[in-house]
């Protein structure tokens, strides 16, 4: 018996394709981002001082493993 997320694809198979869209629209906002953002590479960063914080960094992770399921339901 398939449990949390697993569960919820299998009951509800249009949830498994909401979080796939709304994961391809987050990946493509972080791209978007990285674009945007590519004339400060990482030693500029590091040189600079200034950084993400450990709180969005956790949760710019969480979000990510989140919308990015692994398994299709059956």
């Amino acid at each position: 018996m398939p449990l949390g997320l697993a569960a919820l694809f299998e009951a509800v198979p249009i949830a498994f394709t909401a979080v796939r869209v709304i994961g391809a629209a987050y990946l493509i906002y972080l791209g978007v981002q990285a674009i945007r953002n590519r004339n400060s590479g990482p030693m500029d960063v590091a040189i600079g001082g200034a950084g993400m914080s450990g709180r969005r960094a956790y949760l710019s992770g969480l979000t990510t493993n989140l919308l990015n399921p692994k398994e299709s339901p059956q």
